[in-house]
């Protein structure tokens, strides 16, 4: 599984067009100066740059594993959890100053970086995902069999329009819910204070592909809730949601 760094804060003075050579001996000579004897070998491959980073001799780490996509200022490690000294060793390596974890992860990284451009084009433009149009039930298909009030080819439509046309593939959606009040209001009544946190994850081999026939099959009602409707344009799959106010929408 990858997870998601975006690099912040190149250096202007830094190359454009990076070598992995050189980002190799940058890092080489970095981990030297921890005192820490590592093996590092890059690959390029569709324009990603993949590093894996061992120990010489001890093998008390695990091998790590770095993709580097830094026409978007972008990287994914191999590992969930990493030290900060490897996330420095990237972030000064390819000349940046910081970086920060994003909460995207996933087997493809075609995909994660189309999630990713996705979200960025939509800040450039300005698009509000909080502004959306209702879902209205198409009119029965007439036909020679007679009307076809199922739906399927309205809900397809509506799903395609959200989550999009592309084959992009993701594995997991993680939506969590924090400080959630009991639904019973007996309960509520007695235990006025106590909250729960709540958290619900979603997978599948593809689970773009996973909505849309749950939603085509009436498994998932139509209209989705926002977070399912746009964490592809969000550039993120772990998502923490609130109820809303006004509505009592998530």
């Amino acid at each position: 599984m990858w997870h998601a760094y975006e690099l912040k804060n190149r250096k202007n003075n830094y190359y454009n067009e990076y070598d992995p050579s050189e980002i190799e001996d940058s890092m080489f000579d970095y981990f030297n100066t921890l005192q820490m004897k590592m093996h590092i070998k890059s690959e390029v491959y569709n324009d990603v740059t993949y590093i894996v980073i061992r120990e010489k001799k001890s093998h008390r780490l695990s091998p790590i594993c770095i993709a580097l996509f830094l026409e978007q200022d972008l990287f994914f490690c191999s590992n969930k959890s990493v030290t900060k000294e490897f996330l420095l060793a990237v972030v000064k390596s390819t000349g940046y100053s910081e970086c920060k974890k994003i909460l995207l992860s996933g087997k493809n990284i075609s995909s994660l970086i189309k999630i990713h451009i996705t979200n960025k084009r939509n800040a450039v433009d300005g698009n509000d995902m909080s502004v959306d149009e209702e879902f209205e039930e198409a009119p029965g298909v007439v036909s020679n069999m007679g009307i076809d009030f199922k739906q399927n080819q309205n809900r397809r439509e509506y799903l395609e329009k959200h989550l999009g046309s592309d084959e992009i593939i993701l594995e997991s959606l993680i939506v969590k819910n924090r400080n959630v009040p009991w639904a019973n209001p007996k309960i509520a009544e007695k235990l006025p204070e106590v909250k729960i946190n709540m958290q619900w994850e979603f997978k599948s081999t593809n689970l773009k592909k996973f909505l849309s026939e749950c939603t085509d099959q009436r498994v998932l009602v139509t209209p989705l809730p926002d977070y399912a409707k746009h964490f592809l344009k969000s550039g993120k799959n772990e998502l923490t949601v609130q109820r809303d106010r006004y509505n009592n929408d998530l």
